[in-house]
C-alpha cells in the first residue's frame, strides 16, 4: 500500500506541475505557430537533432543514478558534480568546433551560429544533474512542479516577444537557453545544496559503472527518436522537416501528458523496493492497465480526425502536416506504455539489460524509418510505425515482464478490456466521420469527443463495473462519514 502511496503522491504533484506546463507550451506553441514559418521550425528542428544528443552526454545518466546510489554523501554528490561539470564543459567546447561540420553536413548557411549559441545548453544541463536527483530522491516532487510552471511560463512569454519582434528561429533558440537556464537556478533554490572542492575516485568509478549502461541505452533510445528529423533533415530540406516535426509534435502530447507525468515518479518510488518485485508488480500492471484505457482508444481517435486537430492547433497553413500524423497518431496507443518500462529497468538494476534491448530495439526503428525515407515523410512515419508495433513493443513488453518477475501472459491480460473498448469506438467514429458535417474542424472534433466520451464511459462501466461501485462507495464515504 506505501508503494501505491508514494507513486500516486509523486504522479499528483508531477502532473500538477507537467500538465502546467504543456498548457502553456501548447499555447506558445499554438502562438508560435502563426508568428514563425515551417522552415523556421526546421532550422531548429536541424540543430536540435545535434544537441538533443550530446544533452544526454551532458546529463550522462547522473540524475537517475543519484536517485538509486542512496549512500552518496556531500563529499560523494560534489565529486559528482565536479564530474558532470567537467562533461558538460568538454562537451560546449567540443559543440562549437564542431559546428561548421554541422552547417556542412545539413548544407545551410547561418547553422553553425546557431549551434555555437546553443551549446551553453551543454553546461546548464549538466550542472543541474546533481540538484535534480536530489530532489527526485527526497520524492519532492511539489517543488519539482513548480519549477516547472515557472519555466514553462517565463521561457515561452521570452520565445513569444522575440518571435513578434521579428527574430525568426532566434526566438526557438533563446526559449530553450532560457528555459534551461530557470532549471538551472531552480534547482539549486529548491536544495539548498552547494557543492564542496572535492574529488573521490572511487565515486567516480562506481557512477561511471552505472551511468555508463544508463547513457548507453539513453544515446541508442535517442538516435531512435530523432533518425527521422536526421534523415529528412539532411535528404528532404527544412521546410518538409518542419511540416513533420509539428506532426510529431502532436503525437508527443498524449505521451508527455500520462507517461512523461507518471515516468518521474517511478524509479524513485520503486528504487524503495528494488529486491522486492513481488510489491513492484501489481502496482506497475495497474498502471499499465490504466495508461492504456486511455491511450488505446485516443490514438484512434487521434487517427481518424487527424486532420481537424492539425488544423484547430496549427492552423490551415500546415495541411502537409495531416497525412504525417494521421499514421504517428497511431503510436500514441502504445508509446506512452512502453516509455514507462525503462524507469522499471532502472530501478530494478537491470541497466544492462535496458541497453541491450534499448539497442536491439533502436536499431530496428531506425531502419524501419530508413527503408520508409524514399516515399517521403509520410513513408517515415509509416517505416517508424510499423518497426514499433511489430517489433519493439512486443520484445519490450517481454523483457519487461521477465524484469517484475512475471509471466508474460499476465502482462498481456491487462491489455484485453481496454482494446475491447478501442473496438467498439472505432466504427463509430469513422461513421461519424463519414457523415461530412459542413462543421468547422473545432466543430467536428467538440461532435467526435462527445461521441467518445459517451461509447467510452458506456463500455468502460460496463467493463469495469465493480472498480467503479468500489470507487463511488469510497467517495460516498468521504463525502457522507458514517456517524
Amino acid at each position: 500500500m506505501q508503494i501505491r502511496k508514494e507513486l500516486a503522491k509523486g504522479t499528483f504533484w508531477t502532473a500538477v506541475g507537467s500538465y502546467s506546463r504543456y498548457l502553456f507550451s501548447f499555447i506558445v506553441s499554438a502562438i508560435l505557430a502563426r508568428l514563425l514559418t515551417a522552415s523556421d521550425f526546421g532550422v531548429i528542428g536541424m540543430v536540435l537533432v545535434y544537441t538533443g544528443f550530446v544533452d544526454l552526454l551532458a546529463e550522462f545518466g547522473i540524475s537517475a543514478t543519484v536517485v538509486q546510489k542512496r549512500y552518496l554523501d556531500r563529499r560523494g554528490l560534489s565529486t559528482v558534480f565536479w564530474l558532470a561539470a567537467a562533461i558538460g564543459l568538454t562537451l560546449t567546447g567540443i559543440s562549437i568546433l564542431l559546428a561548421p561540420v554541422i552547417e556542412s553536413f545539413f548544407d545551410f548557411e547561418g547553422l553553425r551560429v546557431i549551434v555555437q549559441v546553443m551549446s551553453v545548453n551543454l553546461l546548464l544541463v549538466s550542472l543541474a544533474t546533481v540538484p535534480q536527483g536530489l530532489l527526485q530522491q527526497k520524492l519532492a516532487f511539489k517543488q519539482l512542479a513548480a519549477l516547472e510552471v515557472i519555466s514553462a511560463l517565463l521561457s515561452g512569454i521570452i520565445g513569444i516577444a522575440l518571435a513578434f519582434l521579428g527574430w525568426g528561429y532566434w526566438a526557438l533558440v533563446v526559449q530553450g537557453i532560457s528555459g534551461k537556464a530557470i532549471h538551472l537556478l531552480g534547482y539549486f533554490v529548491f536544495t539548498r545544496w552547494r557543492p564542496l572542492l572535492t574529488l573521490q575516485v572511487e565515486v567516480i568509478r562506481d557512477i561511471l559503472s552505472f551511468s555508463g549502461n544508463l547513457l548507453g541505452y539513453r544515446i541508442i533510445y535517442y538516435w531512435s527518436r530523432n533518425a527521422d528529423n536526421l534523415i529528412i533533415g539532411r535528404t528532404l530540406g527544412s521546410t518538409l522537416l518542419g511540416f513533420y516535426n509539428q506532426a510529431y509534435t502532436v503525437m508527443m502530447y498524449p505521451i508527455r501528458l500520462l507517461s512523461f507525468v507518471i515516468n518521474p515518479s517511478i524509479q524513485p518510488v520503486f528504487a524503495a523496493s528494488q529486491d522486492e518485485p513481488e510489491k513492484i508488480a501489481p502496482t506497475y500492471l495497474q498502471l499499465l492497465e490504466l495508461l492504456a484505457l486511455i491511450t488505446f482508444p485516443a490514438g484512434i481517435f487521434l487517427h481518424i480526425f487527424a486532420g481537424p486537430v492539425i488544423r484547430v492547433l496549427w492552423g490551415g497553413q500546415w495541411e502537409t502536416s495531416i497525412p504525417v500524423f494521421e499514421v504517428l497518431a497511431l503510436l500514441t496507443m502504445v508509446q506512452p506504455l512502453l516509455v514507462t518500462s525503462s524507469s522499471v529497468f532502472i530501478a530494478r538494476n537491470k541497466d544492462r539489460l535496458l541497453f541491450r534491448l534499448g539497442t536491439c530495439t533502436s536499431l530496428i526503428i531506425i531502419a524501419g524509418i530508413a527503408l520508409g525515407a524514399q516515399y517521403g515523410i509520410v513513408g517515415v512515419a509509416t517505416g517508424y510505425a510499423i518497426a514499433y508495433w511489430l517489433f519493439a513493443t512486443p520484445l519490450t513488453l517481454y523483457y519487461l515482464a521477465k524484469v517484475i518477475e512475471i509471466r508474460p501472459n499476465r502482462m498481456l491480460a491487462v491489455f484485453y478490456k481496454p482494446a475491447i473498448i478501442t473496438i467498439i469506438l472505432a466504427p463509430a467514429l469513422f461513421a461519424f466521420r463519414s457523415f461530412n458535417f459542413a462543421w468547422t474542424s473545432l466543430g467536428i472534433l467538440v461532435g467526435a469527443g462527445a461521441l467518445f466520451a459517451v461509447i467510452w464511459a458506456s463500455a468502460g462501466f460496463a467493463l469495469y463495473r465493480n472498480k467503479f461501485k468500489t470507487l463511488l462507495e469510497l467517495l460516498r464515504q468521504r463525502i457522507i462519514p458514517k456517524p
